[in-house]
C-alpha cells in the first residue's frame, strides 16, 4: 500500500487525521515538554531536605563517596543496583561534584531520554489520539520513583527496548535489555528471558533453528554486556561486579523487609483500614488497577492469537506481541517484584505502553482508554498538591546545604549543629547523605542501615563509629520512622548514654555522658 493511499484511508477513518498526523510527528517533543516541566514543577520534592539528607537520594551520594575511598560495592557496603547505575553516578558526579544537584541534573536528563524512548514506542505502532493521549498523561506516574540510578537507568533502558521491540528489532531490544539489567537486576531477567523464546521461536518457523543464526541474534546484547561488564570490571572489580549483576542483595532486602504485593508491605498499597475511597482515586491506585485489568485481559487474548500465530508460522503482529509481553512482566513486578506501598511507581509505563498497544488490535479497547485517562488525571491530585504544597511552605537555604525545608526544620536542624561544633557528630539514619553533606559531622561509613542489605561489615564500622562518637543526632522524619526499633544494636547503645540532650519535633539528639553541650534552643 502506497503512502497516499494509507494517508486517504486514515482520512476516510478519521476526519481529523492531519491533526492525528501532526500529533505523532511531534509526540516526542511534546512528552520531551511534558517531562521538563514536571521536573521544574517538582524542584522542591525532588530538592527536599528531607529526601536528599536522610532519604533514597542521597544513597547515590554516599555510595560514590565510599567507592572513592577504596569501599567496594556489594562487598564492603550493601548496594542492591547493578554496575551501571554507579557508572553513572561516577559520570555524573565527576561532572557536577558530589552534590545533590548532580543528582537532580543527572536523573532529569535521563527522564527525558526515557520520553524520547516513549515517543519512539508510539512513532513506530503509529498509535491513534486515545493511545497517544494515554502516554501523556500517565507520564508524571511513570517517573515519580526517581529515587535511585538504579530504578532511572533501567526504566529508560526498557522503555528503548519497548521501541526496538515495536519496530520487531528483537536482537536490538535484547541489547537495551541487556544494559537495563545490568542497570537493576529485576525485570531485565524477565524480559529478556521471554525474549530469547521468541527469538527461538521465530528461527523455527522461518526454518534457521541453528547455532550461527541463534548467535547473530544475541550478538549485538552479548557485545553490549561483554563491553559493560568489561567496565565494571576494570571499575570495581571482580567480586563487586558479580554481586551487583545479580539480584541477591535485593532479594534478601525484600525479604527481610516483609515486601510483597498480597501479604507484604506493599499490601498497603490497596488495603488502608479506614481510609475514605475518595483516596483511591485521588491518587494512582484507582489507574493502576483498572489498567492491570485491561492490560491482563489482553494480555489473555494475545496470548491465544500469538500461539495460534507461531503454530501457523506466521509472525505475531507486533501489537498482540506486545500486549502479551506487557502483561506478563507486569504479572511478573506484582507476583515476585513488588515491594512496599510506593513499588506500583516502578512501572506504570508498562501499563500504558501495553494498553495502547491492545487499541491497535481492540477498538474496544479505546472505550477503557479513555476511562484510563480520566482515572490518571484524577489520581494526579495527590501528588500535585503534595507539591504545590512545598512550593509554598519549603524553600531553599544555606543552612540545608542549598535544599528545600521548611523554616521551622531549618532553624531546629541550624540549632542540632551549633550542638555538634567540637564533637565527633554522626547521624543514625536508613540512608541519606547527612555525614558527607556537612562538614560538623563526621564523613560516613555506610551507604545504608536497611535488614537484609547492609552488609556485615558495614554495621560493624558503623556501630564502630558510633562508639567513638560524642554525639548521635537521630532524625525522626518520616524517612527515618522507627529506626531505633528496627537497630537495637543502635538502641541499646544509646540506652548507655545520657538522656537525649535535645527532643525536638525534626530531630532528637543524644550525648555520650562525658559530653559538656549547651541544650538551649
Amino acid at each position: 500500500m502506497s503512502a497516499s493511499v494509507e494517508i486517504a484511508n486514515r482520512e476516510q477513518t478519521y476526519p481529523r487525521a492531519s491533526l492525528l498526523l501532526t500529533v505523532q510527528k511531534w509526540f516526542w517533543l511534546v512528552l520531551a515538554a511534558e517531562v521538563v516541566t514536571i521536573v521544574v514543577f517538582q524542584i522542591p520534592t525532588r530538592l527536599a531536605f528531607d529526601a536528599n539528607v536522610f532519604g533514597d537520594y542521597g544513597l547515590n551520594l554516599t555510595a560514590q563517596f565510599l567507592i572513592q575511598h577504596g569501599y567496594r560495592p556489594g562487598v564492603d557496603f550493601g548496594y542492591p543496583y547493578g554496575p551501571l547505575s554507579l557508572l553513572l553516578g561516577k559520570l555524573a558526579f565527576t561532572l557536577f561534584g558530589l552534590r545533590p544537584f548532580a543528582f537532580f541534573s543527572a536523573v532529569a536528563i535521563c527522564d527525558v531520554v526515557f520520553a524520547l524512548g516513549l515517543a519512539r514506542f508510539a512513532k513506530v505502532l503509529r498509535l491513534r489520539a486515545p493511545a497517544l493521549a494515554l502516554i501523556a498523561i500517565s507520564v508524571p506516574f511513570c517517573i515519580l520513583l526517581d529515587i535511585t540510578f538504579g530504578h532511572v537507568l533501567e526504566r529508560v533502558f526498557m522503555a528503548w527496548a519497548l521501541a526496538a521491540h515495536a519496530d520487531r528489532r528483537r536482537s536490538r531490544a535484547l541489547a537495551f535489555i541487556t544494559c537495563a539489567t545490568l542497570a537493576k537486576p529485576s525485570m531485565g531477567f524477565v524480559y529478556g528471558f521471554i525474549l530469547l523464546i521468541f527469538i527461538v521461536a521465530t528461527l523455527w518457523r522461518e526454518s534457521k533453528l541453528r547455532l550461527h543464526y541463534f548467535v547473530r541474534e544475541i550478538q549485538p546484547a552479548a557485545v553490549t554486556g561483554a563491553v559493560m561488564l568489561a567496565l565494571t570490571l576494570a571499575t570495581y572489580g571482580a567480586p563487586a561486579t558479580f554481586r551487583l549483576s545479580l539480584p541477591l542483595t535485593g532479594a534478601e532486602a525484600y525479604r527481610a523487609a516483609n515486601n510483597g504485593f498480597f501479604a507484604g508491605s506493599g499490601r498497603a498499597f490497596w488495603y488502608i483500614p479506614g481510609v475514605h475511597l475518595g483516596y483511591y482515586f485521588g491518587t494512582g491506585v484507582a489507574f493502576w488497577f483498572v489498567a492491570s485489568v485491561v492490560l491482563i485481559a489482553g494480555g489473555f487474548s494475545s496470548a491465544f492469537a500469538v500461539l495460534a500465530d507461531f503454530k501457523n508460522r506466521k509472525d505475531p503482529t507486533s501489537a498482540r506481541e506486545l500486549t502479551l509481553f506487557c502483561a506478563l512482566l507486569h504479572v511478573a513486578f506484582v507476583t515476585l517484584f513488588f515491594g512496599n506501598n510506593a513499588s506500583w511507581t516502578s512501572y506504570p509505563y508498562l501499563l500504558s505502553t501495553g494498553v495502547a498497544a491492545m487499541t491497535l488490535w481492540s477498538t474496544y479497547s479505546e472505550k477503557f482508554v479513555w476511562l484510563l485517562i480520566i482515572l490518571a488525571a484524577i489520581g494526579q491530585k495527590g501528588m500535585i498538591a503534595t507539591n504545590f504544597h512545598a512550593w509554598f511552605n519549603t524553600a531553599p537555604g544555606t543552612a540545608t546545604a542549598g535544599l528545600w525545608a521548611s523554616r521551622d526544620e531549618r532553624q531546629e536542624w541550624m540549632h542540632v549543629l551549633d550542638l555538634t561544633k567540637g564533637k565527633s557528630s554522626i547521624v543514625l539514619t536508613y540512608d541519606g547523605s547527612a555525614q558527607l553533606s556537612f562538614a560538623e559531622l563526621t564523613p560516613p561509613v555506610a551507604v545504608t542501615l536497611m535488614r537484609g542489605q547492609t552488609t556485615a561489615s558495614e554495621l560493624r564500622r558503623k556501630i564502630e563509629q558510633l562508639s567513638d562518637a560524642q554525639i548521635a543526632i537521630v532524625p525522626v522524619v518520616l524517612y527515618n520512622a522507627g529506626f531505633l526499633n528496627e537497630w537495637p544494636e543502635f538502641k541499646d547503645r544509646l540506652s548507655k548514654w545520657d538522656v537525649p540532650v535535645f527532643n525536638g519535633r525534626y530531630f532528637t539528639v543524644y550525648r555520650r555522658a562525658d559530653s559538656k553541650v549547651t541544650t538551649t534552643f
